[in-house]
């Protein structure tokens, strides 16, 4: 018998684009599903939309809770979840129809000992108007098959860290209480994937294909307003994929590097949240606790002694939150520093 696959969807002020996704589910060519809609106390019409296919297909579970955030709100969703897998669709992006076939296809053929990630379409409907964007890992190949040591690679291309490109052993989340950090407010996603990483010991299998389709339509949405605790939660990630590392005995020096100057790359995404959203004086007292953070500065003397230092690195070097801020004034674009941060020297 088909193994029966799980979708938590958070609802919360979707009725925009609420029926679009369900029936996006409801229309997948891998029929056994349960399809979990949490109304996480939506202001809107969306609860009862929720309630309303839910009386038309056997298949639909609505449940409905006090406002709580969308981690809280997956969490519930993972507590009615009855199948052997799990997987997780937002509700403003809509699945291909062939979204839960293609990683069931791709578990009979590889076995269900892999950890396996399917391709996306990025519609861009905030900085660029109906921009869209293929995200694989490798368009020439059907499927990717990838031992640990290439996560490093994964995450480069954006494909480590969000749920919805996912298809998760549910016995694995129940039996080890894996669940969303309710304490913070962006990367929840990245810590619940690499939490569930720690308990498994398997292989990456990737699905060349954009079988979900993920929309940036909300100029309002946390990744563009200023966030005063997105270090710290940078940081997390940085302990948590160093804990994952040390389990998984990851000694690749090619992996460890792109790890590190992703870590680097972090102070950098640290000092534009300030810079582009706060006044200068905001901005720079900003960036002094990041500077006086001791991760910062572990991340920045292991960077600059591997690699051959530039100006912004010795800039990091001083110390000096204000001097920092001058040269992102002076590099009026930011292009410079982001391609001397990531690499490109």
């Amino acid at each position: 018998m088909d193994k029966l696959i799980s979708i938590v969807v958070p609802v919360y002020k979707a009725e925009k684009y609420l029926s679009r996704c369900v029936e996006s589910l409801l229309s997948q060519t891998y029929k056994n599903t349960e399809i979990i809609l949490v109304d996480d106390g939506s202001p809107d019409s969306s609860g009862s939309i929720c309630d309303d296919y839910a009386s038309k297909h056997n298949n639909i579970k609505v449940v409905h809770i006090k406002n709580g955030g969308p981690s809280n709100a997956r969490n519930v969703g993972i507590d009615n979840a009855t199948g052997d897998y799990l997987m997780f669709c937002d509700s403003d992006d809509w699945a291909g129809n062939n979204w839960c076939e293609e990683f069931i296809r791709a578990i009979n053929r590889f076995g269900e000992n892999h950890f396996f990630i399917c391709g996306l379409k990025h519609i861009d409907n905030v900085t660029k108007d109906n921009y869209q964007k293929t995200v694989v890992y490798d368009e020439e190949k059907e499927y990717s098959h990838l031992t640990f040591d290439h996560i490093m690679d994964i995450d480069g291309k954006w494909l480590l860290k969000g749920l919805y490109i996912k298809i998760l052993d549910l016995n694995i989340i129940k039996k080890n209480n894996i669940r969303f950090n309710t304490t913070i407010s962006l990367g929840e996603d990245c810590m619940f994937v690499l939490e569930y990483l720690k308990h498994i010991d398997y292989d990456f299998v990737i699905i060349n294909k954009a079988t979900y389709n993920y929309i940036q339509d909300n100029g309002e949405s946390l990744w563009f307003k200023y966030t005063p605790n997105l270090y710290d939660i940078l940081v997390l990630e940085q302990e948590s994929m160093e804990q994952l590392f040390t389990i998984r005995n990851m000694l690749a020096p090619a992996a460890i590097k792109r790890y590190r100057q992703w870590c680097y790359m972090n102070i950098y995404r640290g000092f534009y949240n300030g810079y582009k959203n706060l006044s200068k004086a905001d901005a720079i007292n900003d960036f002094q606790k990041i500077l006086d953070n001791p991760v910062t500065k572990a991340n920045i003397q292991y960077y600059t002694e591997k690699e051959q230092q530039s100006k912004f690195d010795i800039c990091l070097l001083t110390e000096n939150a204000k001097k920092i801020y001058s040269y992102f004034v002076r590099e009026k674009y930011l292009t410079k520093i982001y391609n001397i941060v990531k690499g490109n020297r």
